[in-house]
């Protein structure tokens, strides 16, 4: 690892790593691309007709109630 991007790490008080900053930042990330996948899904309604929302919605919806 680079010393540059050493210190770049969020660290606690005690100098140990802050997982927590890290954990908010992929949920965060994830919830975004989640909300991505579903406005290209809503696009694509139109164009592909019913069977897309079902489709999407079993592949999608486990994973925003998750």
């Amino acid at each position: 690892m680079k010393s540059n991007m050493a210190q770049d790490i969020k660290r606690l008080r005690g100098g140990s790593i802050d997982y927590g900053y890290y954990a908010t930042t992929a949920r965060i990330a994830r919830h975004e691309e989640i909300k991505s996948f579903l406005a290209r899904v809503v696009r694509l309604i139109p164009e592909e007709g019913p069977i897309v929302p079902v489709i999407g919605m079993i592949v999608v919806l486990p994973f925003v109630i998750w």
